[in-house]
């Protein structure tokens, strides 16, 4: 079949045909096979060598690929681009079946890429048997129309290995909530995958799976774990635009490997970590420790509220808080390290309100309100303005020292602090980096503390 024969119902350009049947397919590339000429293309293939989504040629080609399509769907043959109708429809195709070792010659996906691949078979399939080599990362994607937060037209759910199963990020839509199960890819589903290295996979008659799902059912929620989920608020409420994950496990690395899934970027709103310029939308890494931070990239905001929802479970060891640094409000909101935290913020015409990288977490020990200390408030610090706060802290003067990775001394200064509590104020300004700074008692007692300049 070709894909008008298909899924056109071998209809000419803008014939309805029978309702309930096929759909619309449009593009802008002016060849007559599509029904309309529109500004975007509603089908589309994955290009590899760009990792970006392009419109498909025309539709009198055939439909077959190991590859899959990405479909965006009106309706039926009734429903054009001109009359916004919402119609249900079937979409079908015909052929022979597909058995045995599938594809003959597996599918290479080079380093650093992600590839589209269609579920072969008339069968849900269990990723965990698909047939992989090393490169290809743990990891696959699939596209969720029911992420409605996102301008309405869905988003990426990412699907990672935790050593027994795949859990999802960022859940809802059309399957269970953040950190549920799932392992399955329905029969006519495509999906994606990432290769660190150059890898292949294919399936075998192994893979196949018993039943299959409309909704995709749950089952439980891993341990040491920070979700955060991104709402919008929209006419009918908080709709869920997009999420991600952090995996805590001494088993893990720091570093970015093929356990942590790189984010595919939706059309609407995106929120991702970022960890040595790469966007993530799951890290596996180690527990935290005093200072560690996790850097958010959010992008495609406007000008409206958003809620941000905080699902942790041992995120912290004890002994440590965990705190949302909002860099363009210079504020730091607790966050519960067991537990549900929401955070609404909203979006103006100023751009650091929209800035990607408004946002981080920060870890630090937690001090009692009683216990003489100084601490960095908010640290990262921005603005060029260090604010030092003084708990229960003898009166004196303190000397202070900001000494760089090279261990050289960049600022020193002294500070005459009265008894009790206090807020001092130190110009930092310089270039963005981590560096220490020494403070010492009037009883000649030395404080080191970790401060990251941006």
């Amino acid at each position: 079949q070709s894909i008008n024969a298909a899924w056109q119902n071998g209809q000419a350009a803008g014939a309805a045909g029978s309702a309930g049947v096929g759909t619309m397919i449009t593009s802008n590339n002016g060849n007559p096979s599509f029904d309309f000429q529109t500004t975007g293309n509603s089908i589309l293939t994955y290009a590899t060598g760009t990792n970006t989504w392009t419109g498909v040629a025309n539709t009198t080609s055939g439909i077959a690929t190991d590859n899959g399509y990405m479909l965006f769907i009106r309706g039926d043959r009734t429903a054009t681009p001109a009359n916004n109708l919402k119609t249900p429809t079937t979409l079908s195709t015909t052929g022979s079946l597909k058995q045995g070792n599938y594809p003959a010659t597996s599918i290479q996906v080079t380093t650093g890429q992600f590839a589209t691949i269609g579920n072969p078979f008339a069968s849900q399939i269990d990723f965990r048997n698909a047939t992989k080599t090393a490169g290809i990362d743990n990891t696959f994607y699939l596209w969720d129309p029911k992420l409605t937060g996102s301008y309405g037209v869905g988003g990426y759910q990412t699907l990672t290995y935790n050593g027994t199963n795949f859990i999802i990020t960022p859940g809802g839509g059309s399957y269970g909530t953040s950190g549920s199960i799932m392992n399955t890819i329905e029969s006519g589903q495509a999906f994606l995958v990432h290769s660190t290295a150059t890898g292949t996979i294919s399936f075998t008659e192994g893979a196949k799976s018993n039943g299959s799902n409309n909704v995709f059912r749950i089952t439980s929620t891993p341990v040491r774990s920070l979700i955060t989920n991104l709402y919008e608020t929209g006419a009918t409420g908080d709709e869920l635009a997009d999420g991600t994950m952090t995996l805590f496990d001494n088993n893990y690395s720091n570093a970015i490997d093929a356990l942590d899934a790189r984010k595919l970027a939706n059309f609407g709103v995106n929120i991702g970590t970022v960890k040595d310029a790469i966007t993530l939308a799951v890290e596996k890494r180690m527990p935290v420790n005093e200072d560690d931070i996790i850097f958010f990239t959010v992008n495609n905001l406007k000008q409206q509220t958003y809620h941000l929802e905080f699902i942790a479970n041992e995120a912290a060891a004890p002994g440590l808080s965990v705190y949302l640094v909002d860099k363009y409000l210079h504020t730091e909101t607790p966050i519960d390290p067991a537990g549900v935290t929401m955070v609404s913020f909203s979006v103006n015409s100023e751009p650091a309100s929209s800035a990607a990288d408004r946002f981080n977490i920060v870890f630090k020990r937690y001090i009692s309100v009683a216990e003489p200390s100084i601490v960095v408030y908010p640290n990262p610090v921005s603005n060029g303005i260090l604010k030092l706060q003084f708990k229960n802290m003898p009166g004196g003067t303190y000397q202070l020292k900001l000494v760089n990775n090279l261990g050289q001394t960049v600022i020193r200064k002294q500070l005459d602090h009265p008894e009790g509590n206090s807020i001092e104020t130190v110009a930092v300004k310089g270039v963005a980096g981590t560096y220490l700074l020494q403070v010492s008692s009037p009883d000649n007692s030395m404080q080191t503390i970790k401060v990251i300049l941006q």
